[in-house]
Formats: C-alpha cells, structure tokens, sequence
C-alpha cells in the first residue's frame, strides 16, 4: 500500500533526525506504556504486519450505523 510506504519512509527519516529520536524517547519514558508514549503512525514491524484484511475488518466493525453521530 502507497500509505504504508510513506510510513516507512518516514520512519527511516526520523531516525536520522535527533530532536526526534530525543522527542520519541521523552514520550516513551514520560507515558510508558499508555497511548501517548506511542508513535501513532505506528512502528516498523506494526507496519508490516498491517494487512489490508485488517482494514476492511475495521471498516465492518466501526463504520456501521449504530456508530453513526450527526
């Protein structure tokens, strides 16, 4: 998947870039492990193991109408 992809990349451009190495390790040490102290994006494993099966299970699972709010 094109999205998957430009995580990735992303990824490999933060680990060169050290205020966000420094800013990742501030979260995770500050949060453990809670939400916050967690890339949202995801990691690089997390990332390959996303298959589009697992989207179209979210999407019949969350996208219904008892979810609905207007």
């Amino acid at each position: 998947m094109r999205i998957q992809k430009q995580l990735k990349l992303s990824l490999q451009h933060e680990k060169q870039n050290p205020g966000k190495l420094v800013s990742r390790k501030f979260y995770t040490s500050l949060y453990g492990d809670h939400p916050y102290g967690h890339r949202a994006q995801g990691t690089a494993e997390s990332l390959d193991k996303f298959t589009l099966q697992h989207l179209k299970d979210f999407y019949k699972t969350y996208y219904v109408a008892s979810n609905l709010v207007i």
